[in-house]
């Protein structure tokens, strides 16, 4: 769980869970709210705005297209050479 306290318009409560679908997970995570809010501990006016997932893909799919180099020695095996090294 993390609490984005200076999120704009609205703080954010962040959980990780674990679930056959997202539509389950985004269940489960209202489920924990909710309940977290019917606390006694809860000044009044804090309420649950929206539940859902955020969209990552973008984020990994940054990651997935830059270049990665290439392992060590692998390289310095192959640069300028098209052969597979003995023992590969």
């Amino acid at each position: 769980m993390t609490l984005h306290s200076g999120a704009r318009p609205h703080p954010v409560l962040g959980l990780f869970v674990s679930a056959p679908s997202l539509a389950a997970a985004e269940r489960a995570a209202r489920a924990v709210c909710l309940r977290a809010l019917a606390g006694e501990a809860v000044p009044r006016g804090i309420g649950l705005a929206r539940c859902e997932a955020p969209l990552l893909a973008p984020y990994y799919e940054r990651l997935l297209s830059a270049p990665a180099p290439a392992p060590a020695g692998v390289d310095a095996i192959c640069k300028g050479r098209f052969v597979q090294p003995p023992g590969c």
